[in-house]
């Protein structure tokens, strides 16, 4: 992944904690999992959540400094970076306590903390703050560390969840991660309450703030009275299979996936909260696993971190399907950034529910406002793609462009629209841009409009347009082909509906269907085209080539009730082909042939 994965689930948000078993001395309420998958050659552990079991904060200190010890190869030099929390007492209190149970024990090397501080007061952060992946790694690097460790601390109602992580460095691989749901007693909610540090030396275990004396008073000095913790949002879910391994944000559960991805792996992450996030490349060194992101419950919206973002939201490499299920969103800018919200480059999206929605992407050269297919394929199953724009010169599909295969079985593609600025003609499918092979079994592609210069309001192919159902309706193009246009290709259409689409163009034909002069042949057995409208000929279809079976489909013409026939400015109301038209319907039991003249040709 383009996003550094070494410090990753280290410096997490408020409210994220992931959990990996460790062998040897559990926490009270763990369990144990099975080992053996290598992480950067070395056997990992594997995750499983905590139980509902608690234990004080002083106890999962000292099982956690334990676990280091037993994990870690001795005179491992460890630094102690950061616990993330509300309270700095609170961060500092737990990392006095690791820090005098490691050195009572001697088996690893302890970084002095006073150098650490000096490399705090240079670098600009605390110890009961976020620290950045490449801050840790230089602080890592300053003070002569192998090994990091870092916590966070999150709300889980009545309790508290802390969760530690010893990180190898040189490896980037989570040696140790130890999570324990604490108690949320007299002491928690003392360290809790305090928002500043005491000015006395540093204890070397862990103490009681309350009742401690202010040096040279003689006085107590009571402690401040307990505020009520910051709930904080839920984070996500990670499943792999159908096993929980952890409640963490999205990117933290990409990064997991990214350590201990197994060939063929599948893995589930349910969003539990609204995200903004940073480049997300799904690569794992050619490996063959599904990733699929649903919503955990309601409705949740993924969006770029940053105004004017220079990366897609997700980035599908060869080996990898990435799958977009119901209740979630995927949110572009209005900026006009060139990046669609999901790219795939080798390997396939498939999106069974959820919206993508809200992007408007300045391209030049390529496409797809909503989503861009590079190489590999699209198979869109439901959901909606909607809303989106892609705009300058030879900028193609507004809402997906795909160079490969795209498979349409549900959903809607619709509202989205594909401005060019090239007079050689450009800005091709408002809706879809196809360069290979598009096969629409079901869903509806409908409102979505070309500028000037291009065709295809509904869709634009360059190959192969198989349509056995669905619905193309209400397109509009200023060039030709309101609802289909297919240069140097071939059309078959076996069912479903071309309605209400406009070729307003000066010279635009087919109003409902255009076939380019390049292009192959227009064979009907079914389906209706009907109620389009042709600034030019071909109110229903023009093609050069063109055949209709007898027995199947329907071309509606001027004959036809208000609203169902096609119309067009010149020749051809239904059909106009080779310079032969047809004005009248032509019916389910009407044959049609462009190598054929007159009525044996169906032509009139």
């Amino acid at each position: 992944m383009k996003r550094n994965i070494l410090f990753a689930a280290m410096a997490a948000m408020l409210g994220f904690a992931f959990v990996l078993a460790a062998c040897g001395s559990q926490p009270s309420g763990m369990a144990a999992a099975p080992t053996g998958e290598t992480v950067g050659g070395q056997p990992s552990q594997a995750a499983v959540p905590a139980s509902s079991g608690s234990m004080t904060l002083d106890e999962a200190i000292a099982q956690a400094a334990a676990q280091m010890e037993e994990r870690l190869p001795a005179r491992t030099e460890v630094a102690l970076i950061s616990v993330s929390s509300p309270s700095a007492p609170f961060s500092q209190y737990v990392l006095d306590g690791i820090e005098a149970a490691l050195v009572r024990s001697g088996k690893l090397v302890v970084v002095d903390r006073a150098n650490l501080d000096k490399v705090r007061a240079e670098q600009g952060f605390q110890e009961s703050g976020e620290v950045s992946d490449d801050s840790a790694k230089s602080i890592g690097q300053m003070v002569g560390a192998g090994t990091i460790v870092t916590g966070s601390l999150s709300n889980i109602g009545t309790l508290y969840r802390l969760t530690l992580k010893a990180i190898d460095v040189a490896k980037a691989v989570v040696a140790v991660s130890f999570p324990a749901d604490i108690t949320n007693d007299e002491r928690v909610r003392a360290l809790l309450s305090q928002s500043s540090i005491a000015a006395s030396p540093r204890s070397s275990a862990p103490q009681t703030p309350t009742g401690a004396s202010t040096a040279g008073s003689g006085t107590a000095q009571a402690p401040a009275a307990p505020v009520k913790p910051v709930v904080q949002a839920a984070p996500g879910a990670l499943y792999v299979g159908d096993t929980l391994e952890g409640e963490m944000d999205l990117l933290d559960a990409l990064d997991w996936i990214s350590i201990n991805a197994k060939s063929g792996g599948n893995y589930t992450i349910a969003l539990g909260r609204d995200e903004a996030i940073t480049p997300t490349e799904l690569s794992y060194g050619g490996k063959t696993l599904t990733i699929s992101l649903k919503s955990a419950g309601g409705e949740h919206t993924v969006s770029f971190d940053g105004a004017n973002p220079s990366y897609s939201l997700f980035n599908v490499k060869s080996g990898v399907t990435f799958t977009l299920e119901d209740g979630v969103t995927l949110r572009g800018t209005q900026n006009g950034a060139d990046k669609s919200l999901v790219e795939v480059t080798g390997g396939r999206f498939v999106m069974n529910g959820g919206a993508i929605t809200g992007n408007k992407r300045n391209s030049n050269g390529s496409g797809g406002g909503g989503v861009y297919v590079a190489s590999g394929a699209l198979t869109m199953n439901g959901g909606t793609i909607s809303g989106n724009t892609v705009y300058g010169i030879s900028a193609d599909g507004g809402g997906v462009y795909v160079q490969g295969t795209f498979t349409m079985n549900g959903g809607s593609i619709s509202e989205n629209a594909c401005i060019g600025r090239n007079l050689g003609g450009s800005g091709h499918g408002g809706g879809v841009c196809v360069n290979g092979t598009f096969t629409m079994n079901n869903g509806t592609i409908s409102g979505n409009t070309t500028g000037n210069g291009g065709t295809g309001g509904g869709v634009y192919v360059r190959g192969t347009f198989i349509m056995k159902d669905g619905v193309i309706s209400g397109n509009t193009t200023n060039g030709s082909g309101g609802g289909v246009s297919v240069d140097s290709g071939s059309f078959t259409m076996s069912g479903g509906t071309i309605n209400g689409n406009t070729a307003k163009g000066q010279y635009a034909g087919g109003g409902g269907v255009y076939m380019g002069l390049m292009s192959g042949k227009f064979t009907m057995s079914g389906g209706t085209i009907s109620g389009n409208a042709a600034s030019s000929d071909g109110g229903g279809v023009y093609a050069s080539t063109f055949t209709k079976s007898g027995g199947g489909g329907v071309i509606y013409g001027s004959n036809a009730a208000d609203g169902q026939g096609n119309t067009a400015s010149g020749d051809g109301h239904a059909v106009y082909a080779s310079g032969k038209k047809r004005n009248t319907t032509a019916r389910a039991a009407t044959a049609m042939d462009s190598a054929k003249d007159g009525p044996a040709g169906g032509w009139e």
